[in-house]
């Protein structure tokens, strides 16, 4: 009996991604180049244009389906969310955006207004976070697909890489967890508890308007003290893995330490599931996880009053990550790790 052919199911997304490495590393000119980080460094050495500044680069592709549904988000919320995502890549390599292009694929009978009302909504976040647009390409496809590259510049130090935690630095959260994910089971209708409407409100807006950390990430980024840094785009079970695998680290994390939402709180305890478990798989959630040596108190100081930033564990020699609650080591489920190419399918993100 012929043996089945592989496929990138088999493969895994992060099987994918090393064999992309492996292939990018033999055209690699000094740190241009490199991948594994939120964006790719152009300029590491001289800065952009002789600005003496690191240029960064993050590019994301969205498709129907895989990453929204209509009937979720109406077309100028998924415009916002669409530029958000990129924008969030360039906070946490400690940059500041500067332009964005767009990539827009979509059928002939695509609704007008729809066109309109994504293009509003792109607007509209460009003006809100300083990122116009600068280009982009329009084709002819089945399927609605947004691809939008970000460009930004670095202050300070220069780009912050997921390959800097070090052991004995602290790990920390800006924000708080958990809205993301249950926006989308609310959403999609599968949230077995009913919610006062402030409090569904509150977790739905997580989705449809989120907020990057842009002047966050730039001033974390101007601070000696820092390690690595990435934002919480899969998930902190999945984000803090690849820290700790591209630093050689491992990391202990308190899932009492997590900073729940209060309203995740109060809809997991109404459904009967452990807010703390929902919180550290909610992807989507764009906040910036990163690791220093420096006190949680002196950070409170330099960052936004109205931002809070929690410490949540410890970066470790060796290669484990375990998570513990009151002392007593906790299993998460590996599901809470997303997988764009699993069988399964990872966690829904639309």
């Amino acid at each position: 009996m012929a043996r089945r052919p592989r496929t990138v199911g088999d493969v895994g997304e992060r099987g994918l991604i090393a064999h992309i490495q492996a292939t990018a590393a033999r055209s690699r000119l000094g740190d241009v180049g490199q991948i594994g980080d939120d964006a790719a460094v152009l300029s590491p050495a001289g800065g952009a244009s002789g600005s003496g500044r690191a240029a960064v680069v993050s590019t994301d592709l969205l498709v129907e389906g895989t990453h929204w549904r209509d009937r979720h988000l109406k077309a100028a919320q998924l415009g916002w969310r669409a530029l958000v995502a990129n924008l969030s890549d360039i906070a946490a390599m400690g940059a500041k955006p500067a332009w964005f292009t767009l990539g827009l694929a979509m059928p002939p009978s695509q609704p007008l207004d729809w066109f309109r009302g994504l293009m509003k909504g792109l607007s509209d976040a460009a003006d809100v976070f300083e990122c116009p647009l600068i280009g982009g390409d329009l084709v002819r496809s089945s399927v609605p697909t947004i691809a939008i590259t970000v460009g930004g510049l670095c202050r300070g130090r220069g780009p912050i890489r997921r390959s800097a935690a070090r052991a004995g630095q602290t790990i920390f959260v800006t924000g708080d967890l958990g809205r993301a994910a249950l926006a989308l089971r609310i959403l999609d209708g599968q949230w077995p508890a009913r919610l006062p409407p402030l409090i569904r409100r509150t977790i739905v807006e997580r989705h449809i308007r989120p907020i990057p950390r842009i002047r966050e990430g730039a001033l974390l980024g101007q601070l000696r003290g820092l390690g690595a840094m990435m934002d919480v785009s899969d998930g902190l079970v999945s984000d803090l893995q690849r820290i700790c695998e591209q630093s050689g680290v491992g990391a202990e994390i308190d899932l009492d330490a997590l900073p729940v939402h209060p309203s995740v709180r109060g809809a997991c305890a109404k459904a009967g599931l452990d807010a703390r478990l929902v919180a550290a798989a909610s992807g989507e959630e764009f906040e910036l996880l990163f690791t220093s040596p420096l006190p949680e108190s002196w950070l409170r100081t330099v960052l936004p009053q109205d931002l809070g930033v929690k410490a949540i564990g410890q970066i470790t020699p060796g290669r484990e990550i375990r998570w513990f609650s009151r002392g007593d080591t906790v299993d998460l489920d590996p599901k809470a790790v997303y997988d764009h190419f699993s069988q399964g399918g990872g966690p829904a993100r639309r």
